[in-house]
């Protein structure tokens, strides 16, 4: 949990990953968890790369970007109320639930 802060979290199994920061940018490259990962962000964007979580993964942000690269959910919701949500390369093999409030919307 950070008040204001970028995190950056790469390479790295987890058992359950959470993540819950008040105000600077999330970025994950690498990483996998077992049970869980949830993402929270109050003011900033959240970067994703280069993950296979086999797990619920919950991403939330309040306002800024979400971008996400080579990611294979298997099962996911991603929720941003103000800034754009682009999935680049990702494969759900659960339904993905996409919701923005104020913001475009891209899959690649």
């Amino acid at each position: 949990n950070a008040d204001s802060a970028d995190i950056s979290i790469n390479k790295g199994k987890f058992d359950q990953l959470y993540v819950n920061n008040d105000s600077g940018d999330i970025s994950t490259s690498n990483i996998n968890s077992k049970k869980h990962i949830k993402l929270i962000n109050d003011s900033g964007d959240i970067n994703l790369q280069k993950m296979q979580p086999d797990v619920n993964t919950n991403i939330k942000n309040d306002s800024g970007d979400i971008s996400t690269t080579h990611i294979e959910f298997t099962n996911g919701k991603i929720e941003n109320d103000s800034g754009d949500i682009e999935l680049s390369k990702c494969v759900p093999d659960q339904p993905l639930y996409v919701s923005n409030d104020s913001g475009d919307i891209k899959v690649k």
